[in-house]
């Protein structure tokens, strides 16, 4: 009976200690991957690398793309005001108008995608070259993002990936996945210490049990914590870039955070757990062994 409970207590630690990282892993994946947080963060990426291609295209590119009236006099200013100015002559009279523009594939994100711009609220929030610029490439980026985002995908998850479509982890599809993964884990975590509590009768060993699988998945605190310091610090470096890509970390945080707290917090949880454990052996031993006096009547 006791090789019996001892193997549960065993088998429940490993249950346990895999379906608590499963459950940290899966839930700050579903949770970067949330519409609104990986939306925030695409967006941002997105209007940056928008943003220096246009300062990287011609005028004459400008006016191709974009397929205005040409507008020769504004050409002379610089290119934001040119599109600014443009845009406030395009909209003169119209509630919304729509730019006959290759949004996506014009600037290398994919299939062109219709760009409709409501004047009253592009007047509302550009007043300049500047601020139309990141007015439309927010637009821009949504547009795109949207698109990714709810991509049909003609396989379930597990077989895009192994086709190597790792655009899938990034999508609806694996938000909703990483979600039931995370409710998996947690029943798995439920189970590992229900074992655990059924195959030890003392309180000490119950909590070296929850202690030890604990700690030593917290200690993945560390390795995470050099890993993400090696993306941030390496990929800059191996692309010839001497200061850290701004985005990058940002993104980079976004998505590891939340999992080094969880994580940071479980080691802590462990620890204390592991010291409860054998506090409460010691004195439990220490207890057995004191001398009882027997009065005999």
């Amino acid at each position: 009976m006791s090789i019996l409970k001892d193997a549960i207590g065993w088998i429940g630690s490993f249950i346990f200690a895999f379906s608590l990282m499963g459950m940290i892993s899966a839930h700050a994946t579903s949770q970067f991957t949330d519409y609104d947080k990986i939306k925030h963060a695409f967006i941002d990426i997105m209007q940056v690398q928008l943003e220096r291609h246009i300062e990287q295209v011609t005028e004459e590119q400008i006016l191709e793309e974009i397929q205005l009236p040409p507008g020769a006099e504004y050409l002379e200013i610089d290119r934001p005001e040119a599109i600014y100015q443009l845009l406030l002559e395009t909209c003169e009279g119209k509630n919304n108008v729509e730019i006959p523009m290759d949004v996506a594939g014009g600037f290398g994100y994919g299939d062109p995608l219709p760009l409709v711009i409501d004047c009253n609220d592009f007047k509302a929030n550009a007043t300049s070259g500047e601020t139309a610029i990141r007015y439309l490439t927010g637009i821009v980026a949504e547009s795109i993002f949207d698109d990714f985002y709810y991509k049909e995908y003609d396989c379930s998850f597990l077989e895009c990936v192994q086709k190597g479509d790792m655009f899938v982890m990034l999508s609806a599809k694996g938000n909703e996945f990483m979600n039931n993964i995370t409710i998996l884990m947690f029943v798995g975590t439920g189970v590992g210490a229900a074992m655990i509590i059924i195959s030890y009768d003392e309180w000490g060993e119950r909590l070296k049990a929850f202690g030890w699988p604990m700690t030593l998945s917290g200690l993945s605190y560390f390795v995470i914590s050099v890993f993400k310091n090696l993306i941030t610090e390496r990929i800059p470096a191996i692309m010839g870039i001497q200061q850290p890509i701004t985005e990058l970390t940002a993104v980079v945080d976004m998505v590891m955070k939340p999992m080094m707290d969880s994580l940071l917090i479980v080691l802590v949880v462990g620890v204390a757990l592991l010291a409860g454990g054998y506090i409460v052996e010691y004195y439990m031993e220490k207890s057995s062994r004191e001398p009882r006096i027997i009065i005999q009547q």
